[in-house]
């Protein structure tokens, strides 16, 4: 017998899920900032993917958001890393990007919810998803 999931997402109960909605819909504000209000909004967003990677979620939405944040730590390693490293890292990032990715669309699945809602416009790079093709909303 399957059970029908009906999903809302009002008020999920998990502060993650309201810090990813915050990412989502300040993030897109920054390129219309002036010099002097574009400090701030950096901040916050500064805060909320620190805080983000330290308050455990509660929810599959949770989660989702914080694999939305995982994916883009991930890839921003390689930067972090000295030439001599530079190819390994990146190997390592793509596998772990490859499973963050996975991951996500399960999330997603769950959920009801697109990595957009939390986040993933801002912090994703278009085309990145090795799955890309296995979204159904693009």
């Amino acid at each position: 017998m399957m059970v029908s999931r009906k999903t809302t997402h009002k008020n999920s109960g998990d502060i993650v899920v309201e810090w990813g909605k915050e990412i989502a819909n300040l993030a897109p504000t920054v390129w219309s900032l002036s010099e002097r209000d574009v400090d701030p909004v950096f901040r916050r967003l500064s805060f909320l993917s620190d805080a983000l990677s330290q308050q455990p979620a509660t929810t599959l939405d949770g989660a989702l958001a914080q694999c939305v944040r995982l994916v883009c730590e991930i890839d921003e390693l390689v930067s972090w890393t000295g030439d001599e490293a530079r190819d390994e890292v990146a190997a390592g990032r793509d596998r772990a990007l490859g499973l963050a990715y996975s991951i996500m669309r399960v999330l997603e699945k769950a959920t009801g919810r697109h990595r957009e809602e939390l986040g993933g416009t801002w912090s994703l790079s278009p085309g990145d998803d090795p799955f890309q093709a296995l979204r159904t909303d693009s």
